[in-house]
């Protein structure tokens, strides 16, 4: 009787246990698939974009066009790289953090979209960018249209050439978070050998921790302190204490090898065909005092000559209230940078017969003012 009494006890133990593990498990399936219908575009993430981009233009939050991804970066490798199609050519903008955030391409129409990109990725050098645009040409057909039909705008700064281009880096960091891509400084970025299956979880899981932490932001925001610096270094004092942090003591060897670098990769995009400009990006006039930025410029100006590559001198359009920090632009900021890149986009697109007829909308603002 005993033992028979504790066979029952033993079996409805196990029967509560499995019903409990298939309470989690549907738990979790429904919070999965609940989490990623809303990560997804809808009504929501198109209001938290529309309240993210409200803060910015109060200087309160500095946007990044990161969707429902935990970065602007993660979104443009996971989820724009993959959708882009290059067969009709276009201009594509390479970049540090500062030109990332100096384009507006949400605000362009489908059409224009499609032939302009936004290619710009933080804490990166010239060897980074080399490395990600040989990337697009070996395993995206960045140059399906031919290199007539492409051209490369590269934003520039000396902020390239001080961003260290050993490994760990935020650029190395980035192409390996996910285990999607494999990356080294020698060999340079790789898609990773997975399955579909493992591929597919980790795309989701990427969006759904994006978006979560997207709805925590707007969450805890009210509890925090806008994020804005722009009053704590306006002060030209405080400036150039900030920048001399990250001022290498090789600095003069650093500026040699990253304008070297940044000869090669015209050499290369101009050996397939392809149009190249080069921009001076805007910065903060006291930065000049520093000798790695009229340095780097100089030196890029002989880069340029050497190359026969058109350079356009954007670095003197922001008055110091443009800026929202260091060498990131506010929302006015942005709009100015933004009509004169756009400008550029559009003639470079005229120029390869890819825009007969309509103006980019950017352009339009640009030729207003």
């Amino acid at each position: 009787m005993a033992c028979s009494k504790m066979t029952h006890t033993s079996k409805s133990g196990a029967m509560v246990q499995s019903l409990l593990s298939l309470l989690f498990l549907v738990v979790t399936a429904a919070t999965c698939l609940s989490t990623d219908g809303l990560a997804h575009k809808n009504l929501l993430s198109e209001w938290l974009e529309s309240w993210e981009l409200d803060r910015f233009k109060q200087n309160e939050y500095l946007y990044v066009n990161g969707g429902n991804f935990l970065e602007f970066e993660d979104r443009l490798i996971l989820d724009e790289l993959p959708k882009a199609d290059y067969s009709g050519g276009g201009v594509y903008f390479f970049g540090s953090s500062n030109l990332k955030q100096e384009l507006k391409t949400w605000e362009l129409p489908p059409a224009q979209r499609a032939l302009i990109g936004n290619y710009g990725i933080g804490a990166t050098n010239h060897t980074f960018q080399f490395q990600f645009i040989r990337y697009l040409v070996d395993y995206r057909n960045l140059l399906m249209a031919g290199g007539n039909k492409v051209h490369i705008v590269l934003g520039v700064s000396f902020t390239n050439a001080l961003v260290g281009a050993t490994a760990p880096s935020y650029f190395s960091g980035l192409w390996e978070r996910h285990n999607l891509y494999t990356y080294s400084l020698l060999d340079g970025i790789h898609p990773a050998r997975i399955n579909p299956v493992e591929r597919y979880i980790a795309m989701k899981r990427a969006l759904w921790a994006g978006f979560l932490g997207r709805i925590t932001r707007f969450l805890t925001s009210s509890l925090r302190r806008p994020i804005t610096i722009t009053d704590e270094i306006i002060d030209e004092t405080v400036i150039r204490r900030f920048s001399g942090n990250f001022m290498p003591p090789d600095w003069q060897e650093s500026v040699r090898s990253q304008t070297t670098e940044l000869g090669r990769l015209i050499d290369y995009l101009q050996a397939r065909g392809v149009g190249v400009t080069i921009v001076l990006v805007p910065y903060r006039k006291v930065l000049d005092k520093f000798p790695a930025a009229p340095a780097y410029r100089e030196r890029v100006r002989a880069v340029c000559r050497k190359k026969s590559v058109p350079l356009v001198d954007l670095s003197r359009l922001l008055r110091k209230d443009d800026f929202f920090d260091l060498n990131h632009p506010n929302y006015r900021g942005l709009t100015k940078v933004n009509a004169a890149l756009m400008k550029i986009a559009d003639e470079r697109l005229r120029n390869m017969g890819l825009l007969p007829q309509a103006r980019s909308k950017g352009a339009e603002g640009s030729q207003k003012r």
